[in-house]
């Protein structure tokens, strides 16, 4: 029995009743082995049997028949034609419905029938319907049709809604099915087309596909046309495996096979703590489900080239790869073949440099990237050591920093980070790429932050220096500093826009404890700008300290246009002066030169209010004339970023 049900899945059958004087009408069938085979050029035999009322109904007549499948598998018989066994075909009271018609197959043309299928006759001829004493209704070449459960005189059995032919192997494929990879449902279906349609309504239809196990077609609710159409069946669901899927679509008494092939997958999910050395290869393309985390002491090797896609989710299911502290990424791309970190919604394919659906406003569509190191900082929490932002503190792999100012977290270069920032809690994203603690053995050049929700690049502490550095589009800072960052970041570029909560180019914070407090961000060779009126240039607090060289602050169009510098005060003290942003521009801790401003003047403020008045016009001075903002500013070559996203598409100019 069980062989028989796994035949009987791959046997497609598709039958076609027309109105005859002779009395008898067409079967055809297309035949398939146990394997979904084509049986071709054999001879067949074949039981027909007529039943009435039910699949298991009376059995009114019966007829064996000898054939042979063509070319292509496909029988033809006419039924009423055979050689009888019981009763007479000319005699069936067609208006006592309903028929059922059952086949019983044998491949080797004998009488030992393995194959069985049942299917309800939906119509019949009207001259058989006329010579059982119809009284009234209907004209010659018309057959009575069950349409809507009611029977229905109707032209070659076409209900109103239906059509008269079906093309499953005509059709138009859209998107590729991979085995074991989701499917989108909005990127992969197929264009159906029909002839002679009925009008009325197409109504919804979901099917399972078989050969291929695990994909659903799906055929929405719509209006089928007078004459020639089409309509859409979407699919979507996880392959089981590579092959062929079929799907079964019947639209009235018409039925089809479409079938769409499923290759073998070139997309790999990962998901957990990898423990042991793996590379990433090009030909592929990596989804991250959930955070993917590089255990201490395990390398992690990416092909140039390849694409990386995280899964949307947030909160705990924000996607995300997490090189823990002890782990290396080897990402060294090139600028023909960069290694792209994106959305699964973006479009782009294995050999393509950027997708076409998505743009420099759509960020928040995965996490980002995290790359933890055993580098100093200066935690207000834990002091010399930190659990990342959006990590839970109970995770060993969320920690960072340390004592080794030269650790080496490997390398990332021709890297482009794209449409991340997801939401981890109120207010709180992903950065596009967060360096907790990231040493200077690091080596990170040539690297593109495109459309992210929260900062571009964000330094917790750590000596890595970076350069040749693009933050196009993130919906916060562009360079965020934090926990006293000790290094050099060189020819960067920082393009901010309208419609995306952008905040400030540069936020530059220093040390928050009391171990590590030497440390100096320096800036040279770099452009802070915006498109649009929103975004400002830079914010130094928090006892920032460094330098910024060669910079210019093009932010013409903008809104707010300082650059601002805080100064900090003990409101409980009676407004005593407390070591600051602006205290450290004073005593040359912190060092502007060479810069140059468009269009405004620097700004010293505070955030403690109730000490404001203690701010003078002369500290506005003091402020303006240790702020070099007339100097040559940045010798940036924008070419440098044409391998970008941003670059591809003419956005940065």
């Amino acid at each position: 029995m069980n062989k028989i049900l796994s035949i009987l899945m791959l046997a497609f059958i598709s039958i076609n009743i027309y109105a005859q004087k002779t009395q008898s009408f067409s079967y055809q069938a297309i035949i398939r082995g146990s394997n979904n085979e084509l049986i071709v050029n054999k001879t067949i035999g074949m039981k027909v049997s007529l039943l009435q009322g039910s699949e298991n109904g009376n059995l009114v007549y019966v007829e064996n028949h000898n054939i042979t499948s063509n070319v292509n598998g496909l029988i033809s018989i006419a039924i009423g034609g055979g050689i009888v066994s019981i009763g007479i075909f000319t005699e069936i009271d067609w208006s006592k419905g309903p028929f059922f018609l059952k086949t019983e197959t044998d491949l080797s043309g004998g009488t030992n029938f393995t194959i069985t299928t049942t299917n309800q006759l939906l119509s019949v001829p009207f001259s058989n319907y006329s010579n059982n004493g119809l009284p009234y209704g209907g004209s010659e070449g018309q057959v009575i049709t069950i349409c809507n459960g009611k029977p229905t005189w109707t032209t070659g059995g076409i209900c109103p809604g239906q059509v008269e032919s079906l093309e499953c192997q005509n059709t138009i494929h859209i998107g590729d099915i991979h085995s074991g990879q989701p499917n989108l449902i909005d990127e992969v279906y197929s264009i159906i087309y029909y002839k002679g349609g009925n009008g009325g309504v197409l109504n919804s239809q979901s099917i399972s596909s078989t050969g291929v196990l695990g994909l659903t077609g799906n055929i929405e609710t719509g209006n089928i046309n007078n004459g020639d159409g089409s309509f859409i069946i979407r699919i979507n669901g996880i392959a089981a495996s590579e092959g062929i899927a079929y799907f079964s679509i019947k639209l009235g008494k018409f039925t089809c096979v479409l079938q769409r092939n499923v290759s073998k997958s070139t997309e790999v999910t990962k998901t957990g703590v990898i423990l042991k050395n793996e590379t990433w290869k090009s030909d592929s393309i990596y989804y991250l489900n959930g955070k993917v985390v590089v255990n201490n002491g395990v390398t992690l090797t990416i092909e140039p080239g390849t694409i990386v896609k995280g899964n949307e989710g947030s909160g705990s299911l924000a996607s995300a790869l997490v090189i823990a502290r002890g782990a290396k990424i080897m990402a060294e791309g090139t600028a023909s073949k960069p290694i792209i970190f994106t959305s699964r919604l973006d479009n782009i394919k294995t050999g393509e440099l950027a997708g076409t659906n998505l743009t420099k406003t759509d960020n928040q569509k995965w996490g980002g990237l995290i790359i933890l190191g055993k580098a100093p900082i200066s935690a207000a929490t834990g002091d010399v050591q930190g659990n990342i932002e959006g990590i839970p503190a109970n995770e060993s792999y969320g920690a960072y920093g340390g004592t080794d100012a030269n650790d080496n977290s490997g390398v990332l270069t021709y890297v482009s980070v794209r449409h991340g920032g997801a939401l981890i809690g109120e207010g709180n994203e992903i950065n596009g790429i967060t360096l907790g603690g990231v040493g200077a053995g690091t080596k990170i050049e040539n690297i593109e932050v495109y459309a992210t929700m929260d900062d571009g690049i964000e330094f917790y502490g750590g000596t890595v220096n970076v350069k040749n550095i693009l933050i196009y589009y993130s919906g916060d800072d562009g360079l965020d500093i934090d926990q006293n960052y000790d290094g050099t970041i060189e020819n960067f570029m920082v393009v901010q826009g309208d419609k995306i909560g952008t905040d400030k180019g540069l936020e530059v914070d220093g040390p928050e404890n009391t171990t590590n407090t030497k440390g100096l961000a320096k800036f040279k060779n770099g452009i802070c700008t915006t498109e649009g009126f929103e975004g400002t240039p830079c914010d130094f607090k928090d006892k920032a300290q460094g330098s910024v060289e060669m910079v210019t602050f093009d932010y013409q169009k903008a809104t707010t246009k300082s650059l601002k510098i805080r100064a900090n005060f003990d409101a409980a003290n009676s407004c005593a002066s407390k070591t600051d942003a602006y205290k450290n521009l004073v005593s040359g801790t912190l060092v502007f030169k060479n810069n140059k401003l468009f269009d405004a003047k620097s700004l010293v403020y505070t955030a403690v209010t109730a000490c404001s008045s203690l701010l003078t016009t002369d500290d506005q001075t003091v402020t303006q004339s240790k702020i070099a903002t007339t100097g040559a500013g940045a010798a940036l070559d924008i070419a440098t970023f044409a391998w970008t996203c941003a670059g591809i598409r003419g956005e940065v100019k």
